[in-house]
């Protein structure tokens, strides 16, 4: 189901086309797409969780959400992205929210350094679905299969919990990250427009 919007309508500088993809996990059949993991370990990437790292790395924590920090603001769209997320918002929307999942918190991992990352929390009103939140990864990095491997460690994730979907929300122009969702089976179920009012107010930086 794709309601589509107005192809005439031309949108504001603080407006953006967006799809809702949703990935229906309910028989279906997934195992090809989503053992994408190993073939980061010629290169030494591992994929692992916030919660596992928190048992063996003191600074997890503070690594997690320098990594979360630095990919969030590469995010689309940029202009609105400069102000840093406070370390106590993401600390608790990470790890202590009702509705946050630190082992589906999914870390790439090159030595001691946290290259990327996917996360979900669930959906209190629809339960046994999950939604998809950021995924990133460091620009040096880009172009290895890591985003595809962590995607795909949230779907064995929620396969392996008994999930029946998952849902996400990408901006149209975000085509990487589009790519990587419907090469792992997501569809889109509807458009629309994203609105930034904040984008709209003065002293906002537009360059980016």
């Amino acid at each position: 189901m794709i309601p589509q919007t107005d192809p005439g309508a031309a949108l504001k500088p603080w407006q953006f086309l967006a799809y809702e993809l949703r990935l229906d996990l309910n028989g279906a059949n997934l195992e090809r797409r989503v053992s994408a993991d190993h073939r980061l370990a010629d290169s030494g990437i591992g994929i692992t969780t916030l919660a596992r790292q928190r048992e063996v790395d003191p600074n997890a924590v503070d690594k997690a959400y320098a990594l979360h920090d630095e990919c969030y603001r590469r995010q689309p769209p940029v202009a609105l992205r400069q102000t840093r997320l406070p370390f106590k918002l993401w600390a608790w929307g990470s790890l202590d929210a009702t509705d946050a999942l630190p082992d589906a918190y999914f870390l790439a991992i090159h030595g001691e350094r946290y290259v990327g990352l996917t996360t979900a929390t669930l959906i209190r009103r629809l339960p046994g679905a999950l939604e998809c939140r950021l995924t990133g990864v460091l620009p040096e990095y880009t172009g290895r299969g890591i985003g595809y491997a962590l995607k795909a460690s949230l779907i064995r994730y929620a396969l392996e919990h008994g999930f029946r979907e998952l849902r996400t929300t990408v901006l149209a122009d975000n085509l990487a990250m589009l790519r990587i969702n419907e090469t792992l089976g997501f569809e889109r179920y509807r458009e629309f427009i994203q609105s930034y009012p904040q984008l709209n107010s003065p002293g906002t930086d537009k360059s980016d």
